[in-house]
């Protein structure tokens, strides 16, 4: 037996992306966000927060495609909903990256990546 990929889930978590959106598989059953690699024939595709935290990173400083400048971060983010994804971390320099550092999802050409959530403004005294 061959399996294709990107299988039928791994697409529509895609589509969600190609369309600048972010949504996650929820079990209807216990209402709990499902892993990309867990499966529920019965999933509910709804919006994520978009919001996590870095748990890992790495930084490419070798270029090997001229629409991914160096030094180029990806991050393994956990999402406030509790699935993790690998993506790309923007917006600050790999120096700032830092394990457990809050970040929030934007979009690009290139699809999904994480900047640093930015500090709510204060309220006027």
């Amino acid at each position: 037996m061959t399996a294709s990929y990107p299988g039928a889930h791994d697409r529509t978590f895609l589509d969600f992306i190609a369309a600048r959106e972010l949504r996650l598989p929820f079990d209807p059953a216990t209402g709990q966000a499902l892993g990309l690699h867990r499966r529920c024939a019965a999933a509910e595709w709804r919006p994520a927060a978009g919001t996590g935290t870095v748990l890992a990173f790495t930084v490419t400083r070798r270029q090997y495609d001229p629409g991914f400048p160096v030094p180029l971060v990806h991050g393994l983010i956990a999402l406030d909903e509790g699935p993790t994804l690998i993506a790309r971390i923007l917006e600050v320099t790999p120096a700032e990256v830092s394990a457990g550092m809050a970040v929030r999802a934007g979009f690009d050409s290139h699809g999904l990546w994480f900047g640093p959530c930015q500090e709510p403004p204060h309220a006027a005294a």
